[in-house]
């Protein structure tokens, strides 16, 4: 089914293909009629740039996917897009149906046994070391974070040279957990690599497709990932793997309730006010060392 193929390419698209991918949702019932030559000329892009978009989407031609395209409903073309001319709460009930239906396919994808083992490899590991290359680190940091809440040894770096350092020190019982959506990235499959040369389990969230990183992974964890197009670009939600770290982070605390309360409790205690561990007040005035004022 084409909406599905598509789905399955969103990480490893250009911006060209993705310019592709928007006029066909956004035009799907008068697109049946074009020709590839047509298409580009619609999409402002070069006809060779189609036929790269339809073997991408893992059809031999144009013909395939054109022949794809035309057996689908209106009800498959679950991809919204957005345009200026709506208002707030069109483009609102767009996001939402979008992460609404996110959510249900990751459940899908994800057996309630894989998350369970998960969970028992990350709290028997000694270390965790968290990674992501770019924007896939914003979530490898969140989870990074859960984990020393409640009191679970972890690490988060985007500097090689402090991962590689960090995996050197790990055991055969330690975890090695990375975040990739198209499970292609050049530095995250490095560093995925030399964590199973130091005999670390590995456990990944990745996109659905077939990828590098998941047939390097022990454990992997499935992201379906929809889109919202706009005229300029797509936006990708990441509400999935959100949903799933949060899944890891609650099951593994119902492990050791009482240990991992105590550790969050420890944690408050110290960010308390009197310990100086919060933010400012926003009535409060902030200044600079003496060292550090600008003369």
């Amino acid at each position: 089914m084409f909406i599905v193929n598509l789905k399955r390419a969103l990480p490893s698209l250009t911006h060209s293909e993705n310019r592709i991918a928007a006029y066909l949702v956004d035009n799907f019932q008068s697109v049946k009629d074009l020709t590839s030559y047509e298409l580009a000329e619609r999409a402002e892009v070069g006809q060779s740039t189609i036929i790269r978009f339809s073997q991408k989407l893992g059809y031999k031609s144009y013909k395939d996917l054109y022949d794809d395209l035309i057996k689908s409903s209106l009800n498959d073309m679950d991809i919204s897009s957005v345009s200026p001319e709506e208002d707030t709460v069109e483009t609102n009930e767009k996001l939402y149906r979008s992460y609404d239906a996110t959510l249900k396919e990751v459940m899908d994808y994800n057996p309630v046994q894989t998350i369970d083992i998960i969970v028992d490899r990350l709290y028997l590991a000694e270390k965790v070391f968290c990674f992501g290359a770019q924007s896939s680190n914003i979530l490898a940091k969140l989870f990074t974070n859960r984990l020393l809440e409640i009191g679970i040894e972890a690490y988060n770096s985007e500097d090689n040279f402090v991962a590689i350092s960090l995996l050197k020190k790990m055991k055969k019982n330690d975890v090695a957990f990375f975040v990739s959506s198209s499970g292609e990235s050049t530095v995250t499959n490095k560093l995925a690599r030399f964590a199973k040369q130091q005999g670390v389990t590995l456990i990944t969230i990745t996109g659905i497709q077939d990828n590098t990183l998941k047939r390097m992974s022990d454990y992997s964890l499935c992201c379906p990932e929809f889109i919202i197009y706009t005229n300029f670009k797509s936006i990708t939600n990441r509400c999935s793997q959100l949903f799933l770290i949060d899944c890891i982070y609650l099951n593994l605390w119902k492990k050791d309730p009482e240990r991992h309360n105590k550790s969050i409790r420890e944690l408050d205690d110290i960010t308390r006010p009197e310990f100086g561990g919060l933010p400012l007040l926003p009535d409060e005035e902030f200044s600079f060392p003496e060292n550090h004022r600008k003369k």
